[in-house]
Formats: structure tokens, sequence, C-alpha cells
């Protein structure tokens, strides 16, 4: 049996390459709409999950969140711009609103050597694009 990533997406324009770069490492996954991800979660088991970016803020009315029963299993979840937020929300980290939307180049450190042996392929300096409308302000929640 492969390991499975399930990636739950909140409408970002990069998921379906989220999915490919996860591919070129020889794991399966699959992409599932927000709305459908607590049924998928279930069905396919997967060993972590990722949630991808949006155009949604937090802070909205009726905003996608993850199902909660994922942050419940106890799998590896990777927040990725919107999921990020949307996770540090749902887990009692505060984010607050953005005043403007910001894009662009920014530069990423990997601070821990314990994050697997894929991550650790990775450089620890990395130049990354970004699109940020909300920021998480509580550092440290999700250690």
């Amino acid at each position: 049996m492969h390991d499975k990533i399930l990636i739950v997406d909140f409408g970002s324009q990069v998921t379906q390459l989220i999915a490919r770069r996860v591919r070129e490492e020889k794991v399966y996954s699959e992409i599932v709409p927000f709305q459908k991800a607590e049924q998928a979660f279930r069905e396919m088991k997967p060993k972590a999950v990722i949630l991808s970016g949006g155009p949604a803020s937090v802070h909205e009315a009726n905003a996608p969140l993850a199902p909660r029963a994922i942050y419940d299993s106890g799998v590896p979840v990777l927040g990725i711009c919107y999921g990020e937020q949307a996770m540090a929300h749902q887990l009692g980290g505060k984010v607050e609103g953005g005043h403007h939307r910001e894009f662009g180049r920014a530069e990423v450190e990997l601070v821990n050597d314990d994050v697997g042996e894929k991550l650790n392929r990775l450089d620890r300096d990395a130049e990354v694009e970004r699109l940020l409308t909300d920021l998480k302000s509580r550092k440290g929640l999700l250690t």
C-alpha cells in the first residue's frame, strides 16, 4: 500500500502545482474541495494532509475551514497560505485581518531538523512566492 496525502483545496491557483510536486516525490496525492474534505479524509486515511491556499479570509462570514476530524486524527498537517491561517484560527491562534493584500517574493528558513525525510532534502533557506490577506500573529502555536 502506498503512502497517501490528501490535499484540501481552498481555491488556490497553485493547488495542482502542489499536487504535482508531491507526486514528483513518488507520493500519491488527491485533491478535494474543502466541502468534501471530511468524507475524503475518512475514506482515504491519508498519512498527511496539506491545506492549500485560497482567496478567503478567516474573518469572512462562512469562511471555508478544514474539518475538525483532520486535526483530531494526529496526522501531520501542512497549511499553505490560507490553509495555514485557517489552521491557526481553528486551533486557537490569533489571525489578524490584513489591511491590504501582499504578494511577491519572501524568504523561508527551515529551523527544525526533525521534519522528516522529504523536507530534509530542501535547502535550509528558500525563496518563495506569497500572497497574503491575513497574518497569523501568535508564534509557537503549531510546534
